[in-house]
């Protein structure tokens, strides 16, 4: 119905208007907010050494007084890094650390920077995948399930060793791949698939746990709003399971096998569906007992807390495909770390760098829905996952500062 006042009427674009500012002012400080709690939390990272696997990487690629890059072209054709017992064929991972030989050898402040600047990259890649799942919610939610994602104890071993930029920067590639192929999909008829399809294969040669990314994908495929173009879906998924069959080839050439033993694993079920409990578990609410102490029970019961309260703010009839999808990527993207034996404290957190994404943006899916209802429903919900936020930080913060130690 046309409103019946004039004035109303030439008010309301205005009003729409005023609405778009107000967000997109309130995104602006919501990113300002975001990069300088990362700053601070990754501070201790910053004044970090180089730690025990640092030292290998790139003993590797120096020889003498200068470079040496030939090792880095030998992981495209042999194991990773010339470890002939350990099954990993990485081709692009020590890529990763050749700005640092490069540009500034031996500088453990410019690397970790880099760690950090990569793990911004993540958080950007979880922020754009959000506003593609809940694009009905103002973008400061999408950035609120970024931000959860973002901190947190696992991500304290990744980010204090260079070494672990081999899970940073797959993590990006993996969650901007994702992003990339549900908007190709959706809303671009003219663009290329190989933007997707480059962005997941990139995550799969950057480390072998990409080879989950099509069924991460699916989950949040399914998740997202809106349906794919006539023949979109079956294209990308076609290629994807043509690139996997290539690799899954190429890995039998350079390392002569299929890698570790497999069917061993298979017949150990019992053991990792109970390492794919503790690594959900892990992944959800990570807080060491190294790092905080006495205070790693009560950040744990309160993040537990506040989580229910995001879930239970959910909109009864608001639709189960998002929740439903975000759990499929969140448990999906879990996998490879169920045959983790487990480890004291976090440590080989790193393989659980994707499933802390991929939970904050289930939480987010559950969240989202409470953006339709009433303000202290959304305000509730907007609380709830800035508080998760902050404890995941504190948490970071003081993992960090356990490796500076």
């Amino acid at each position: 119905m046309e409103p019946s006042d004039p004035a109303r009427a030439r008010s309301t674009p205005i009003q729409g208007g005023t609405s778009s500012l107000s967000h997109r002012r309130s995104a602006r400080i919501g990113w300002a907010l975001l990069v300088g709690a990362l700053l601070l939390a990754g501070a201790p990272a910053l004044s970090t050494f180089f730690l025990a696997d640092d030292f290998f990487l790139f003993a590797r690629t120096w020889a003498g007084d200068g470079p040496d890059l030939r090792p880095v072209l030998e992981d495209f054709t042999g194991p990773w890094q010339g470890r002939s017992g350990i099954p990993y064929w990485r081709p692009l991972a020590s890529l990763g650390w050749v700005p640092d030989v490069l540009l500034f050898p031996a500088n453990a402040l410019a690397s970790h920077a880099l760690n950090l600047a990569a793990h911004f990259l993540t958080v950007l890649a979880a922020y754009r995948l959000a506003r593609r799942l809940f694009p009905a919610a103002p973008p400061g939610f999408a950035l609120l399930a970024a931000a959860v994602g973002a901190f947190g104890s696992t991500r304290a071993e990744p980010l204090g060793w260079v070494a672990g930029r081999v899970d940073l920067v797959p993590g990006a590639l993996l969650l901007a791949g994702c992003a990339r192929a549900i908007g190709w999909m959706r809303e671009s008829p003219s663009g290329t698939i190989g933007g997707p399809l480059a962005l997941l294969a990139a995550a799969l040669l950057w480390k072998e746990s990409g080879v989950v990314g099509p069924l991460v994908l699916l989950g949040f495929d399914l998740a997202a709003p809106g349906t794919a173009r006539r023949n979109a879906r079956a294209r990308l998924y076609l290629s994807l399971a043509a690139l996997w069959v290539a690799w899954l080839g190429a890995r039998v050439l350079a390392l002569g096998s299929l890698g570790g033993d497999v069917g061993g694993a298979l017949l150990q079920s019992a053991r990792l569906a109970s390492g794919l409990l503790r690594s959900l578990a892990t992944s959800a609410f990570p807080f060491d007992p190294e790092s905080l102490g006495s205070l790693a029970g009560g950040a744990r019961l309160a993040s537990f807390a506040l989580a229910c309260i995001v879930v239970a703010s959910a909109r009864r009839g608001a639709g189960r495909a998002p929740i439903a999808g975000c759990l499929l990527a969140w448990v999906a993207s879990t996998l490879p770390a169920a045959p983790v034996p487990p480890i004291a404290g976090l440590g080989g957190s790193p393989v659980l760098y994707v499933p802390g994404f991929a939970f904050a943006l289930l939480l987010g899916a559950a969240g989202a829905s409470a953006f339709g209802g009433s303000r202290a429903r959304r305000r509730l919900v907007a609380v709830a996952m800035a508080a998760l936020a902050g404890i995941g930080a504190v948490s970071l913060r003081l993992g960090l500062e356990r490796w500076r130690a």
